[in-house]
């Protein structure tokens, strides 16, 4: 056993957490995140999104931890050069903060998190974030692929996993005017716009996959500016 799987969790993600904060503060990123709210009366422009939320054992906790995160983020105005953090406005998946277990990924396994299924909310955001042709500046896949086709709520690429402490998603406003985020979560789908007073450039993303040895799928994406790679494992 290694020294570091010695330590508690609770204590190597506060370690992550202040070497992040720390982080931020030295490169002033702190100060550039978003945390103004506003109605969204005088934003008639849109870019939405919806994804169905599929049935399972743990579907009323996933319902309640979307709809606690959505209403951290839902009329949050983004202004011209500021940045989005899931985490820092979501704050930490506990119980005490109104979350409660749900299904997770964890080191490529599927388990159950406080929390569990916040990871479609940050998924369509990222999705948002891509088709507006926003500055993506941290992101990350799911490490395996839990989905058949016919399960899928989005396209194989266009996940963000989000893990507090470790793994954020992170955006720039680089338009010349301020957004509006808006979720809706219902009992079966939840939806996301982007709103402005100007008009927004909806952006073309192609999604292209390929099955590779060693039990890998590579998804590609490309904007018209911008191409990433996301690598999946198979669930065993």
């Amino acid at each position: 056993m290694s020294i570091k799987a010695l330590f508690p969790k609770s204590l190597k993600r506060s370690v992550r957490l202040a070497q992040r904060r720390w982080k931020d503060r030295s490169e002033g990123l702190h100060r550039q995140f978003a945390n103004t709210y506003t109605p969204i009366n005088n934003y008639p422009f849109s870019i939405a999104l919806q994804q169905p939320i599929m049935p399972g054992e743990t579907l009323e906790s996933k319902l309640n931890n979307l709809r606690v995160g959505a209403s951290r983020v839902n009329g949050l105005m983004i202004q011209p050069g500021e940045l989005f953090s899931f985490w820092n406005r979501v704050g930490p998946p506990t119980k005490g903060n109104g979350f409660e277990v749900g299904r997770n990924v964890v080191g490529g396994v599927l388990s159950l998190e406080v929390g569990g299924g916040l990871c479609q909310l940050s998924s369509l955001l990222y999705h948002l974030a891509m088709l507006s042709g926003m500055q993506v500046e941290e992101r990350y896949p799911h490490s395996i692929d839990i989905y058949e086709e016919h399960e899928r709520f989005t396209p194989l690429g266009a996940d963000a996993t989000v893990v507090y402490g470790y793994k954020d998603l992170r955006f720039r406003n680089t338009l010349d005017h301020p957004v509006v985020l808006t979720i809706d979560v219902e009992d079966d789908a939840i939806s996301a716009s982007l709103n402005a007073s100007n008009s927004l450039r909806t952006g073309f993303v192609q999604f292209s996959r390929s099955d590779e040895p060693h039990q890998r799928t590579v998804v590609t994406y490309v904007d018209g500016k911008e191409e990433a790679r996301s690598v999946y494992g198979i669930l065993e």
